[in-house]
């Protein structure tokens, strides 16, 4: 018998959760695990791959706020699949998915956490301790994860497992001609060019990026700063960044589907996050052999070891990225042997086949008995 599994997440658009998500059920083993997606509101750019390799994706088109009639169809879902556990992702399928697996009696809840997701209000924390009690396992990406969910939500440290986020690392190893994006991004080989990929909000610490970048107009003028994504702060990033005459040195690119060329092309990753759980975007750019400038933030010292993979700063401090930045540039050989050590660490102990397989074995031991 193969299990039954619905995982539930937003929408499979790009960002880190859902670009982790999709590669999980890309690896998940189909002759043991029989999965299906739900996405509440759109499917997403990465739904169409999974969905050519035979997976079913649903989209509820959920509206804003309280839908009633989605939560209804989410619970119909649940209910004709007859499935044996349900996996949600992020904090609306994390609410609007368990509730409904509860009361329609699936064997098996799991949630899972991305973030230390220190936004959470008094109330978000009350509904994650009532939800405690209806869900079975809470799987963390990172010690620090779980460290929040534990003391500062209240959810009990024996039902919270870290299965760590993970690529396919084989992926950045050689995206091929990267030619093409010193013309379309207006760089030069001369240039000292950094990524800062993320979504375009608070979470990812831009203002304090630009603020350091002010300080080094002067002394660095080779610095040149992709900034890849989109987010609600794009408008207010680039009046500040305009306002503070650094947009010269900046590269608003918006989403990617080539982050494995464009990692080739740049120095070194930078995010200055305010906090995270455990950011892809670091394991993309070890397992491209890049350097990364990170703050001191959720996991990210898990996987990027200060002045061995990476510079590891403290939070909304753009004296200290401004510094990283400048310690980077004047190292003998530009973060190279940086670089080649994260790609060994993100090979032995990141890889998306090893997280599958922890997910693989988590869930089947969650179900023994429960048939």
């Amino acid at each position: 018998m193969r299990i039954k599994c619905l995982f539930v997440i937003w929408s499979l658009e790009r960002g880190g959760a859902e670009r982790f998500l999709a590669g999980l059920l890309e690896h998940l083993d189909r002759s043991k695990f029989d999965p299906t997606l739900c996405c509440l509101n759109w499917k997403g750019e990465w739904a169409a791959p999974l969905e050519a390799k035979g997976l079913k994706v649903i989209a509820l088109e959920k509206k804003g706020g309280l839908d009633l009639d989605a939560f209804r169809r989410l619970k119909n879902i649940i209910k004709e699949g007859e499935y044996h556990i349900v996996n949600t992702h992020l904090w609306a399928a994390d609410v609007m998915g368990r509730v409904a697996a509860f009361q329609c009696g699936i064997p098996v809840v799991v949630s899972t956490a991305q973030n230390v997701d220190v936004w959470k209000k008094w109330h978000h924390r009350a509904v994650d301790r009532w939800l405690a009690g209806r869900t079975d396992q809470l799987i963390a990406v990172s010690a620090a994860v779980k460290e929040y969910y534990h003391h500062c939500v209240g959810f009990p440290e024996e039902k919270i497992t870290v299965i760590p986020n993970a690529i396919d690392v084989e992926r950045y190893r050689d995206p091929g001609d990267i030619g093409y994006l010193y013309e379309e991004l207006e760089v030069g080989a001369e240039d000292f060019i950094l990524a800062c990929v993320g979504r375009l909000n608070h979470q990812k610490g831009h203002p304090y990026l630009f603020q350091a970048m002010k300080e080094l107009s002067g002394t660095l003028p080779e610095l040149r700063i992709l900034i890849v994504g989109e987010g609600e702060d794009r408008t207010r990033l680039e009046a500040m960044a305009n306002e503070l005459g650094i947009m010269p040195m900046l590269r608003f690119t918006g989403q990617r589907a080539d982050i494995p060329a464009l990692l080739q092309l740049v120095d070194a990753l930078i995010l200055p996050s305010v906090f995270e759980g455990l950011p892809l975007c670091v394991l993309e750019a070890m397992a491209a052999a890049r350097p990364v400038i990170a703050t001191d933030v959720g996991g990210t010292a898990e996987l990027a070891v200060d002045g061995e993979t990476a510079f590891i700063v403290p939070p909304r401090r753009p004296e200290a990225l401004k510094d990283a930045i400048l310690r980077l540039r004047r190292l003998p050989d530009g973060g190279q042997s940086m670089g080649a050590r994260g790609r060994e660490v993100v090979g032995r102990e990141f890889s998306i086949q090893n997280s599958t397989k922890k997910t693989e074995k988590l869930f089947t031991a969650l179900l023994k008995g429960k048939l």
